[in-house]
């Protein structure tokens, strides 16, 4: 069974969900262990989220913010050590999580855009759906943007694909709105990146295709595009 750790640094509504699809009867059920949560403060609710859900394991709070990267990459190496960690799961993460500890563990980070023209610093929360929609208004054709698991990178939202779920931007579709609608998708896409995991003996499977495609000549826009949305989102 590969061991897990889910990081959080919001609501915890993915790790939730990914810690009931472990439970018996579910999907990951027998292939994931998920032996310990770490949020990045003390105000993240995923910790009262995941003991709602009956979440037994233990909760850790630590960020780069408080230590430092280096002493930062530290204690997430003792724990992980501690924890015996297969695998580290970042969904709604938000601090870069040091190089030293993706050289000696593998990671996943969730993102809710296409990857890595809807990624980046300021592209998370609300922002990345801003992004996108702008996008899609400035363009002449349709425009799908997509429920992303990644493989975790020493840059934001710079690692490989290896699960995704299309979704139409609609022109009348609100930041909110479109934000919503991935949510569910969001949680299905990292079930499937798990499974893909395990199918592969717990090891990083191929990337797959995104259904985004940035056409030339359109840098611009989608540069535009961010800019607008970090703008009206700054805080996600």
């Amino acid at each position: 069974m590969i061991q897990l750790a889910l990081m959080a640094s919001g609501g915890g509504t993915t790790a939730e969900y990914v810690f009931r699809q472990c439970q018996r009867g579910r999907g990951l059920h027998g292939l994931f262990d998920p032996r310990c949560l770490i949020i990045s403060h003390r105000q993240v609710t995923a910790a009262d989220r995941l003991r709602d859900a009956g979440f037994g394991g233990q909760i850790y709070t630590c960020s780069g913010n408080m230590f430092g990267p280096e002493r930062f990459g530290e204690i997430l190496l003792d724990i992980f050590g501690e924890e015996r960690i297969d695998w580290f799961a970042q969904y709604g993460w938000l601090p870069l999580t040091p190089e030293a500890v993706i050289k000696e563990y593998p990671g996943i980070n969730q993102h809710p855009a296409p990857v890595p023209w809807f990624g980046g610093k300021g592209m998370y929360g609300r922002a990345p759906h801003k992004a996108i929609r702008e996008f899609a208004q400035r363009v002449e054709r349709p425009i799908l943007t997509e429920a992303t698991a990644q493989l975790v990178h020493p840059e934001f939202d710079q690692g490989e694909r290896i699960a995704c779920i299309s979704y139409p931007v609609s022109r009348d579709c609100s930041t909110p709105m479109l934000q919503q609608a991935l949510l569910p998708l969001e949680h299905q896409c990292q079930v499937e990146a798990l499974l893909r995991i395990a199918a592969y003996g717990g090891k990083a499977p191929p990337p797959v295709e995104s259904y985004f495609e940035l056409l030339p000549g359109e840098e611009d826009i989608l540069a535009e595009a961010k800019r607008l949305a970090i703008e009206a989102w700054p805080h996600g």
